[in-house]
């Protein structure tokens, strides 16, 4: 913890515990210190307390809107300045009732996060609500996306290939689990890749690198990828072979089919490379219809590593 930290946790009287340690490390932290200026939609941790150091173009009452806006507009701020010298100077204000303009050119703060019953929660873990997303229909929904993020299983530094991107949501949330996780997008459709750009940004990873172009030939000359994750496409001439000839040693290539066709080709190459074949349906309960629940299409889901 730097020495900064140190000295705002005993200016706040705060335990050493209440500190996460993401003043270094927290996305949130990197937008709230000027080093990138979208609005991210991350994670925001409940009764913790985040220390952010602000320059002059992210004020803290930015911060004290985006907190707002997100339901954490009970959330406490304390914006010191000057810290440790004759003009040191502390104010403190409840996130919803605004924040002073007139504070240093550079200033940190300090937010105890405290969620309304209304409160936009996006946690960390694999299956974020479908409507924090902006899509048009092609979205991998929420269960199977969890389950499709269980199988690639993300570890720290791992780079992902998401080829047919849809949205995007599966190499995004990827990035989401941990942070140093890095992800590349294939995508032909420009109009897909706007919306794939809106939700990085939006739900905190705007380092996820789109590829324009048509998978396999898009493939070439991109990094090697630890895992593969095959949206779409998957009967397209040499689209399994060409990705898996890409893939690490000892990488996840996850397929996620809904048509016959896709499933057929699926079947096939499991006979020729082993790996797992799962077949997953999710039924949700209709409004005013208890007791009727309309099931989704079945995804097959195919696993080689």
């Amino acid at each position: 913890m730097s020495s900064a930290c140190c000295l705002r946790r005993l200016r706040c009287q705060l335990p050493q515990r209440a500190c996460t340690g993401r003043c270094r490390t927290s996305r949130w932290c990197r937008w709230s210190g000027g080093r990138s200026r979208r609005l991210k939609r991350s994670f925001i941790p409940v009764h913790v307390c985040l220390f952010s150091a602000v320059a002059r173009r992210v004020p803290p009452q930015l911060l004290a809107e985006l907190l707002t806006k997100r339901g954490f507009g009970k959330s406490r701020l304390s914006v010191f300045e000057h810290l440790d010298g004759e003009r040191e100077r502390r104010i403190d204000q409840v996130a919803s009732d605004g924040q002073a303009s007139d504070v240093a050119a550079l200033n940190l703060v300090a937010i105890e996060c405290i969620a309304e019953s209304h409160a936009l929660r996006l946690p960390l873990t694999p299956g974020l609500p479908d409507n924090a997303y902006l899509h048009d229909g092609q979205l991998t929904k929420r269960d199977v996306r969890a389950i499709t993020l269980s199988r690639l299983a993300p570890e720290p530094g791992e780079l992902l290939w998401d080829v047919g991107a849809g949205c995007g949501s599966i190499s995004i949330e990827w990035m989401r689990s941990p942070p140093s996780c890095r992800a590349i997008a294939i995508k032909m459709d420009s109009e897909r890749q706007r919306l794939i750009e809106h939700d990085r940004d939006a739900l905190g990873v705007p380092g996820l690198q789109l590829v324009e172009g048509e998978a396999p030939g898009a493939l070439t000359g991109l990094p090697e990828p630890d895992a593969i994750f095959i949206g779409g496409g998957v009967t397209a001439p040499d689209m399994l072979d060409n990705c898996w000839s890409h893939l690490k040693k000892g990488g996840r290539m996850i397929v996620n089919a809904v048509t016959i066709q896709s499933e057929a080709t699926l079947v096939a190459w499991r006979a020729l490379h082993g790996g797992e074949l799962t077949r997953t349906g999710v039924a949700h309960a209709q409004p005013r219809r208890l007791r009727y629940l309309a099931p989704g299409a079945p995804h097959y889901a195919a696993a080689c590593g």
